[in-house]
């Protein structure tokens, strides 16, 4: 899940819409879901914190560098 997301987020990194993070935040937190219900394995359960934590990274990032390139072209 971590190599599809990454594929997904850099493919259409130079547009403007969300479509690419937001398939990036489901992907990610799919993998979240599926390793916080690990049992036993306490590793699993730190990958998924940081899975959940690069998808709400994906979107954050892409929504602060379409808002700041609004901001250069009203200017």
């Amino acid at each position: 899940m971590y190599l599809a997301s990454r594929i997904v987020y850099i493919c259409p990194r130079k547009k403007e819409g969300l479509g690419g993070d937001i398939a990036g935040l489901v992907m990610m937190i799919i993998a979240s879901m599926m390793g916080f219900n690990a049992g036993n394995y306490f590793d699993l359960v730190i990958w998924s914190w940081l899975s959940f934590i690069i998808g709400i990274g994906f979107l954050v990032c892409h929504l602060a560098a379409n808002k700041k390139t609004k901001n250069v072209d009203q200017q």
